[in-house]
Parts: C-alpha cells; sequence; structure tokens
C-alpha cells in the first residue's frame, strides 16, 4: 500500500466521519429535545455540530467542491494498483460521505439540514451557569 493510497483512504474515512457526525449530531440533538436528554445540550457538542453544518451549508452555496473529495481525487489519481481492501470497502465509505448523491439534490438537502440544525441550536440552548435544570419525575 503506498502513501498516496494510505493518505486517500484516512481522507476517505475522515469524510465518512464527519458526514456522519453532522447527520447523526442532528438526529440526537432533536431526539434529546423530544427525550429531554442533558448530554446532548453541551456547548462545546453543540457549537461543534453548528459549525460543521454552516460550513457544508456555505460550502454548497458558494459552489466550491468538497475538500475531502478533490483531496482525495487528486490522491487517488497517483495510484497505479487496486487498494488491497476492496472496492466494497471504498463504496461504503463514499455512500456514508454521500459522494454519489446529485449536486443539484445534495445542495437542497444541505440547505434544508442547515436550516433545521440552526432552528435546533436556537431551541436546545444549554441552561446558563446561574440556571438551574428542573427536572420533573
Amino acid at each position: 500500500m503506498s502513501a498516496d493510497e494510505l493518505f486517500a483512504d484516512l481522507l476517505m474515512l475522515a469524510h465518512a466521519v464527519y458526514s456522519l457526525f453532522v447527520l447523526l449530531g442532528l438526529m440526537l440533538i432533536l431526539i434529546g429535545m423530544i427525550l429531554g436528554w442533558r448530554w446532548n445540550r453541551n456547548r462545546y457538542f453543540r457549537i461543534l455540530h453548528l459549525a460543521a453544518t454552516v460550513f457544508l451549508m456555505a460550502r454548497v452555496w458558494i459552489g466550491l467542491a468538497c475538500p475531502f473529495s478533490a483531496a482525495e481525487n487528486v490522491l487517488r489519481s497517483r495510484i497505479s494498483v487496486p487498494c488491497p481492501l476492496g472496492g466494497a470497502f471504498h463504496d461504503v465509505l463514499h455512500y456514508c460521505a454521500f459522494r454519489a448523491t446529485k449536486p443539484g439534490y445534495f445542495a437542497g438537502c444541505a440547505t434544508l439540514f442547515g436550516i433545521l440544525a440552526l432552528a435546533a441550536f436556537a431551541l436546545s440552548r444549554a441552561p446558563r451557569e446561574n440556571q438551574q435544570i428542573v427536572e420533573t419525575t
């Protein structure tokens, strides 16, 4: 396995993790709002999730290529031998990173997703230090 292939695979894995963090993070925030979970009100988690989502929306609106995809494509163009992990490995990670999605459809979904993330961020604000959380039993 060459260094280019290793870095391309690591980028592909990071891309999938980033995509799943944005997607599953919002799902967990929304479920937590309904079920009253406290852990997902963590300020750092919410700010990191919002920043990742806003970056995605801004990139789509500006029309920039995904930096993960662009870098991976450059590295893969230098590789001449097939991956020992097989095509199925790449297919699964590309699917998790939404690489096969049509650009127009992806832009619409990313915009809707960003609006939901902004609304969830505003509605699930963490209590301030001097406020107490009232728990009902």
